[in-house]
C-alpha cells in the first residue's frame, strides 16, 4: 500500500520502512549516533522529514523537530537548548543557521539542497546501505520508557520550552485516538463504510514540527494503514485537487 505521496513521488509502506532502517544504520555507523543522542530536524514537510523521525527513534536517539518558521537566533537557541549532535536541514533553513553551525560540532545532513553546501545529501547517504535487520534493531534495546522526542512550545510567554516524550507517551496517544475513533464507530455505525473501495488517506495541512502534524497525522497513519499526502506548501487550490485525486478521507 502507498504510504507517502509528495509532489510526483510515491512511496509504499515497505519502501518507507526499508529507507528508515537504512538511514538508522547510516546514523549509527557513519555519524556514530547512539541511544539518547539528540538529533534535530529543521525543514518543511517532506518524506525526508518523516524518514528522519523514524530512523532517529528507531535507533533510540531523541528526535528534535524544530519550528521551520524560526530564524537565526531562534534556531541557534533550539540547537543549543536541545544539545543536538546532528541536524537534518533543508536549503531555506540552512541559510539561516549556517553561521552558527560553522562554529559548532554539529553534523549536517542536507534535505533537497538547491546548491552545493559541502555536506551530504539525504538520499545519497542511503546508496548501497543495507537496512538494519530485526535482530540488529532488537539488540539496540530501545524500550517504552526511553525518551523519543523533544517538541518545542510556541514560547508565547518567554523562550520556547522543550517538551520531552517517551516512546510510551507517544504510543499511548496514538492508541487513545484509535480507541476514541472505534467508540465513535460503535455509537454511529451509519458512518462506517463497509469494505471501502479506496485506501484511507489524509492530507497534511499543518507543519510536521507541530504535534498535530507529527502525531495525529503522520504517526497515526501507521495504524490505519493510511496514505499520508504532503504538499510543498499550503495552496487551497492544490489541496482541493489532491483531495479529489488522492481520495482524501481525513482532513483536520
Amino acid at each position: 500500500k502507498t504510504f507517502f505521496v509528495y509532489l510526483e513521488e510515491r512511496h509504499t509502506f515497505q519502501e518507507v520502512y526499508s529507507m528508515a532502517r537504512r538511514l538508522a544504520r547510516v546514523l549509527i555507523e557513519r555519524y556514530k549516533m547512539k541511544r539518547s543522542d539528540r538529533i534535530a530536524i529543521c525543514a518543511r514537510n517532506s518524506p525526508e522529514w518523516c524518514l528522519a523521525y523514524m530512523a532517529v527513534t528507531l535507533l533510540g536517539a531523541v528526535v528534535v523537530p524544530m519550528n521551520s518558521w524560526w530564524r537565526g537566533a531562534e534556531l541557534e537557541y533550539g540547537l543549543q537548548d536541545s544539545g543536538s549532535k546532528l541536524i537534518f536541514v533543508d536549503q531555506a533553513r540552512f541559510q539561516h543557521v549556517a553561521p552558527y553551525l560553522a562554529e559548532q560540532d554539529i553534523e549536517i545532513v542536507m534535505i533537497r539542497p538547491e546548491s552545493e553546501t559541502g555536506f551530504s545529501e539525504f538520499y545519497s547517504l542511503l546508496d548501497r546501505v543495507d537496512p538494519l535487520s530485526d535482530e540488529e534493531i532488537e539488540q539496540l534495546g530501545v524500550g517504552p520508557e526511553d525518551n523519543a522526542s523533544i517538541m518545542y512550545t510556541s514560547g508565547s510567554t518567554g523562550k520556547p520550552k522543550g517538551v520531552l516524550s517517551t516512546h510510551r507517551n507517544i504510543i499511548n496517544a496514538l492508541y487513545t485516538w484509535k480507541f476514541v475513533r472505534e467508540i465513535n464507530e460503535i455509537l454511529r455505525p451509519e458512518l462506517v463504510e463497509e469494505n471501502p473501495k479506496y485506501q484511507p488517506a489524509i492530507l497534511a495541512n499543518v507543519p510536521l514540527f507541530h504535534v498535530t502534524g507529527s502525531h495525529a497525522q503522520f504517526l497515526a497513519s501507521f495504524i490505519s494503514p493510511r496514505k499520508f499526502v504532503m504538499m510543498y506548501k499550503w495552496d487551497p487550490e492544490k489541496a482541493l485537487e489532491l483531495i479529489e485525486k488522492e481520495r482524501i478521507s481525513v482532513f483536520h
